[in-house]
């Protein structure tokens, strides 16, 4: 885009009263210009606070990367969009949507001097859009744990209800022959199934207890307390299919994003659908830090040695715009639009026959990167 000698006063008015951030940015990522808007944005009282300042300082470095590849495209003559956190002088954070283009030299037309931006500040839009995702994921979840217990409720109570009533009707013929012997197995039998029927009426119950109070999952900012809060949502469910769940957490990985509730959300998606997968197998939950374009990631993995998926059942289930036909797996599907609104993403992995793997990666603050060799079990919670 080049601005003609005549339309540089047009320009400038529209610059100076747009209620949206306009700045120009220069090759290497430093602030030439920016107008009042966006200088209220970022906590700046005037232009020449930040004049000349490299904006990856006020730029959360989850989002480093992507920024850097949006000027790179710019001044390879491209348009380019994206979103961002945007951290003010005074440490006030707001996502942002940005669109941006080159500005080209009058005398050379097809040379870029410098990167025009149009950001919007979308805090508002984004936390709305969140916490209705997070309050889907809520109710599908809660949903689907509720009809799972319905619905081992009636397949256990089938055929526990036939032993109760074929073993009174055996009791009712042995006492009118006075077979004193059978009376009292026959007795024992019945003892045992009442039992049965009372424990797993208890264990309904309390699963749909459980899941009414899960629907507002609330954590503190540890880690460890956030997977256990997550696997005792969902150890009801667990335990009606025979499943284990254990732990792994690699060595100092215990920093968490800022969202650390919709997180625990997220996993709990993950671990329900692995419950529903699972029959009397085992689930894992993994988490470590990694490096990724140099920034830290949180990963949390849910691991199942449950039926497994074909790739296209997986594609599926993680689509954006999936309609899946349980509401488990559309929690799975909402939890990835959350997880992808706090900036990170989920991926899947899976085989028919040989299980999943589910995988949350969540951007970490830079001060929170450690190192370490590998990820090592220092925690484990079991539910049989």
């Amino acid at each position: 885009m080049i601005i003609p000698p005549d339309g540089e006063r047009r320009f400038r008015a529209i610059f100076d009263g747009s209620p949206d951030c306009i700045k120009l940015i220069s090759a290497d990522g430093r602030l030439i210009d920016m107008n009042a808007a966006g200088l209220r944005m970022i906590e700046a009282d005037c232009l020449d606070a930040v004049r000349g300042k490299n904006l990856f300082d006020l730029i959360d470095p989850a989002y480093h990367y992507g920024f850097r590849k949006s000027i790179d495209a710019v001044f390879a003559g491209e348009i380019a969009q994206m979103q961002f956190e945007v951290i003010g002088l005074r440490g006030r954070r707001l996502f942002m949507d940005q669109s941006a283009a080159p500005l080209c030299a009058r005398e050379a037309p097809g040379q870029v001097i410098e990167m025009m931006a149009i950001t919007r500040d979308v805090s508002e839009q984004r936390k709305a859009e969140a916490d209705l995702l997070q309050a889907r994921l809520a109710q599908d979840t809660a949903r689907a744990a509720a009809a799972l217990a319905a619905r081992l409720g009636q397949e256990l109570n089938a055929p526990l209800g036939n032993i109760i009533g074929y073993s009174e009707m055996l009791l009712e013929q042995a006492l009118e022959h006075n077979r004193g012997h059978d009376v009292d197995d026959l007795k024992r039998v019945l003892s045992a199934a009442d039992e049965l029927r009372s424990k797993l009426n208890q264990l309904l119950q309390t699963a749909l207890a459980e899941v009414r109070q899960d629907q507002g999952l609330v954590v503190s900012g540890d880690l460890e307390d956030l997977i256990e809060i997550a696997i005792d949502a969902v150890r009801p469910l667990a335990q009606a299919n025979g499943n284990r769940i254990s732990v792994e957490i690699g060595p100092d990985c215990a920093s968490l994003p800022a969202d650390h509730t919709k997180l625990a959300q997220c996993l709990h998606a993950l671990l329900a659908h692995a419950a529903q997968q699972t029959h009397n197998g085992a689930i894992t939950v993994k988490a470590r830090q990694m490096l990724a374009n140099g920034q830290p990631r949180l990963v949390l993995s849910v691991v199942d040695t449950g039926a497994g998926m074909s790739p296209n059942e997986l594609g599926a289930l993680l689509s954006q715009d999936s309609y899946a036909e349980t509401s488990i797996a559309s929690g799975l599907a909402a939890a990835r639009k959350l997880v992808l609104f706090m900036g990170g993403d989920i991926t899947a992995a899976s085989a028919p026959g040989q299980g999943a793997r589910v995988t949350i990666k969540l951007p970490l603050p830079a001060a929170d990167a450690v190192d370490f060799a590998g990820p090592v079990a220092r925690t484990a919670y079991w539910c049989r």
